[in-house]
Protein backbone atom coordinates (compact mmCIF):
# COMPACT_ATOMS: atom_id res chain seq x y z
CA UNK A 1 0.00 0.00 0.00
CA UNK A 2 1.55 3.86 -0.94
CA UNK A 3 -0.81 5.47 1.34
CA UNK A 4 -3.97 4.77 3.79
CA UNK A 5 -5.74 7.99 5.22
CA UNK A 6 -8.19 6.93 7.53
CA UNK A 7 -11.11 9.15 8.30
CA UNK A 8 -11.48 10.32 12.10
CA UNK A 9 -14.17 8.12 13.92
CA UNK A 10 -14.36 9.40 17.47
CA UNK A 11 -17.34 12.02 16.28
CA UNK A 12 -19.46 8.92 15.66
CA UNK A 13 -18.51 6.79 18.69
CA UNK A 14 -21.32 4.42 19.36
CA UNK A 15 -22.57 4.30 16.07
CA UNK A 16 -22.23 1.80 13.45
CA UNK A 17 -19.44 3.30 11.91
CA UNK A 18 -16.39 1.02 12.14
CA UNK A 19 -14.00 2.37 9.92
CA UNK A 20 -13.75 4.77 6.56
CA UNK A 21 -10.79 5.60 4.28
CA UNK A 22 -9.16 6.86 1.26
CA UNK A 23 -6.27 4.21 0.02
CA UNK A 24 -4.08 4.08 -2.73
CA UNK A 25 -2.08 0.40 -3.79
CA UNK A 26 0.16 -0.22 -6.80
CA UNK A 27 -1.13 -3.51 -8.43
CA UNK A 28 2.26 -4.72 -9.49
CA UNK A 29 0.95 -8.60 -11.70
CA UNK A 30 -1.08 -5.78 -14.30
CA UNK A 31 1.17 -5.31 -16.93
CA UNK A 32 -0.49 -3.56 -19.34
CA UNK A 33 -3.92 -0.96 -19.50
CA UNK A 34 -5.92 -3.75 -20.47
CA UNK A 35 -5.25 -6.15 -17.65
CA UNK A 36 -5.70 -3.56 -15.13
CA UNK A 37 -9.19 -1.77 -16.35
CA UNK A 38 -10.51 -5.43 -16.84
CA UNK A 39 -9.43 -7.42 -14.30
CA UNK A 40 -11.42 -7.38 -11.04
CA UNK A 41 -10.22 -9.64 -8.29
CA UNK A 42 -13.58 -9.29 -6.32
CA UNK A 43 -16.14 -11.38 -7.37
CA UNK A 44 -18.85 -8.91 -6.99
CA UNK A 45 -17.82 -5.83 -8.39
CA UNK A 46 -20.43 -4.19 -10.12
CA UNK A 47 -21.24 -1.11 -12.32
CA UNK A 48 -17.59 -1.32 -14.01
CA UNK A 49 -17.50 2.59 -16.19
CA UNK A 50 -14.96 5.10 -16.82
CA UNK A 51 -14.85 7.98 -14.75
CA UNK A 52 -12.97 11.20 -14.56
CA UNK A 53 -11.75 12.78 -11.26
CA UNK A 54 -9.42 15.43 -11.00
CA UNK A 55 -8.93 15.30 -14.50
CA UNK A 56 -8.02 11.68 -14.24
CA UNK A 57 -9.32 9.54 -16.01
CA UNK A 58 -10.28 5.87 -14.28
CA UNK A 59 -12.29 2.50 -14.83
CA UNK A 60 -14.52 2.49 -11.65
CA UNK A 61 -16.43 -0.06 -10.03
CA UNK A 62 -17.79 -0.66 -6.89
CA UNK A 63 -18.00 -3.92 -4.35
CA UNK A 64 -19.18 -4.63 -1.24
CA UNK A 65 -17.84 -7.33 1.41
CA UNK A 66 -20.12 -8.84 4.10
CA UNK A 67 -18.45 -10.84 6.63
CA UNK A 68 -20.00 -11.82 10.12
CA UNK A 69 -19.86 -8.65 11.68
CA UNK A 70 -19.57 -5.68 8.93
CA UNK A 71 -20.26 -5.20 5.07
CA UNK A 72 -17.75 -3.21 3.30
CA UNK A 73 -18.81 -0.88 0.76
CA UNK A 74 -15.79 0.19 -1.59
CA UNK A 75 -15.80 2.30 -4.72
CA UNK A 76 -12.89 1.07 -6.67
CA UNK A 77 -10.88 3.36 -9.34
CA UNK A 78 -7.97 2.07 -11.46
CA UNK A 79 -5.99 3.66 -13.41
CA UNK A 80 -2.46 2.73 -15.49
CA UNK A 81 0.90 4.97 -15.15
CA UNK A 82 4.24 4.44 -16.73
CA UNK A 83 3.75 0.93 -16.67
CA UNK A 84 2.44 0.44 -12.50
CA UNK A 85 -1.75 -0.46 -12.69
CA UNK A 86 -2.57 2.12 -9.46
CA UNK A 87 -6.27 1.17 -7.31
CA UNK A 88 -7.18 4.47 -5.34
CA UNK A 89 -10.39 2.82 -3.42
CA UNK A 90 -12.82 4.72 -1.01
CA UNK A 91 -14.30 2.19 1.60
CA UNK A 92 -16.93 2.54 4.45
CA UNK A 93 -17.37 0.12 6.74
CA UNK A 94 -20.37 -0.78 8.97
CA UNK A 95 -20.85 -2.87 11.62
CA UNK A 96 -24.06 -5.41 11.81
CA UNK A 97 -26.75 -5.19 13.57
CA UNK A 98 -26.24 -8.89 14.17
CA UNK A 99 -22.57 -8.11 15.68
CA UNK A 100 -24.23 -7.30 18.91
CA UNK A 101 -26.95 -8.21 21.56
CA UNK A 102 -29.93 -6.11 21.27
CA UNK A 103 -29.24 -3.78 23.65
CA UNK A 104 -25.76 -3.05 22.51
CA UNK A 105 -26.49 -2.46 19.07
CA UNK A 106 -25.08 0.67 17.57
CA UNK A 107 -27.29 3.53 16.54
CA UNK A 108 -27.47 4.03 12.86
CA UNK A 109 -25.54 6.64 11.01
CA UNK A 110 -27.70 9.43 9.84
CA UNK A 111 -28.01 10.40 5.89
CA UNK A 112 -26.26 13.67 6.45
CA UNK A 113 -23.58 11.83 8.41
CA UNK A 114 -22.76 9.30 5.27
CA UNK A 115 -22.55 11.51 3.17
CA UNK A 116 -20.40 13.86 5.20
CA UNK A 117 -17.73 10.97 5.76
CA UNK A 118 -18.16 9.95 2.08
CA UNK A 119 -17.88 13.88 0.83
CA UNK A 120 -14.18 13.68 2.84
CA UNK A 121 -12.78 10.76 1.45
CA UNK A 122 -14.41 11.50 -2.24
CA UNK A 123 -12.28 15.32 -1.31
CA UNK A 124 -9.01 13.44 -0.86
CA UNK A 125 -10.04 11.11 -4.35
CA UNK A 126 -10.61 14.35 -6.44
CA UNK A 127 -6.81 15.86 -4.92
CA UNK A 128 -5.14 12.34 -6.34
CA UNK A 129 -2.30 13.51 -8.62
CA UNK A 130 0.62 12.10 -10.19
CA UNK A 131 4.01 13.37 -9.84
CA UNK A 132 5.87 11.89 -12.03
Amino acid sequence: MILCLAYPTDAFHGSELQAAAFSVSSIDNYASAKECAQKWPRSNTSDIHSEEVGGLHFQAAKASETGNSHVADQRIYRIFHKGTCYEVDVNVTIALDSAFAAEDAPRKLTQAERQTIEGTLMKAMSGFRFLK
